[in-house]
């Protein structure tokens, strides 16, 4: 026969199971990928009855996973995962610049560098508007060649990335491609470029130059107007006149 005492002893350790038992189902992280996936469509505000939309949804989320894990060096699906070209291994550079030599590993770490960069933004949430306007081929694509671009022509890695050679290579890719692939290409450096500054990546006078660049771009293609690298300078002593 059990005993008040260890009746209690029983009670409260059942109540102890209890409550740890609920803090654990709260803790989004032991939550199943099922549970996780349905409070995650109710957030974007999916119609759970439309089953496209759903199905849009789900292949939208692996997609993004698949991404993310890639950008980590984990294993992922690599169908659904672009693998950007590496033209860089043939591409024409230049031997020097400014003290820089250029070599071929440093070329490949930019390339490999800026490959998993772009993965992981394209996973992120806040870069998830830019799924209605372009691809992942289109975007990841779009920033590994301009870095390969920016290296092979200028030796700089992206840490040394300035107004004038940012300038350089988008004046060269703006003749080779058509208008919306070069829309395109500056709206995926404007969050590569807003990535690279709040990592710390950029000393602030090159951000707010590459930035100048890339808003003299904006007005570029709004109002089609041809920018030079003067006018891209004006725009950014506006901005600092304004600050």
């Amino acid at each position: 026969m059990i005993d008040s005492d260890q009746a209690n002893l029983i009670l409260k350790g059942i109540q102890d199971i209890n409550d740890t038992m609920i803090a654990r189902a709260q803790d989004p992280q032991n939550y199943s990928e099922s549970k996780k996936m349905i409070l995650a469509m109710q957030e974007a505000k999916i119609d759970m009855k439309d089953q496209d939309a759903v199905n849009a949804f789900m292949a939208r989320s692996n997609e993004n996973t698949q991404a993310e894990r890639a950008s980590k060096g984990l294993t992922y699906d690599q169908t659904l995962v672009s693998q950007p070209k590496e033209d860089y291994l043939t591409m024409k550079h230049v031997a020097e610049r400014d003290g820089h030599k250029f070599s071929k590993s440093v070329a490949t770490k930019v390339h490999d560098d800026m490959a998993r960069t772009a993965w992981y933004l394209w996973s992120q949430p806040a870069q998830q508007h830019l799924h209605d306007r372009l691809n992942e081929a289109t975007f990841v694509n779009a920033l590994v060649l301009f870095a390969d671009e920016v290296y092979a022509q200028t030796v700089a890695t992206p840490k040394r990335w300035n107004g004038e050679n940012v300038q350089t290579i988008l004046a060269g890719r703006k003749q080779e491609i058509s208008r919306v692939s070069y829309q395109q290409l500056v709206t995926s450096l404007e969050v590569l470029v807003s990535y690279l500054v709040e990592q710390g990546k950029f000393t602030k006078g090159n951000a707010a130059a590459v930035q100048a660049v890339l808003d003299a771009e904006h007005e570029d293609l709004q109002y089609g107007k041809v920018v030079s690298m003067q006018q891209a300078k004006k725009l950014l002593g506006k901005k600092k006149k304004t600050q």
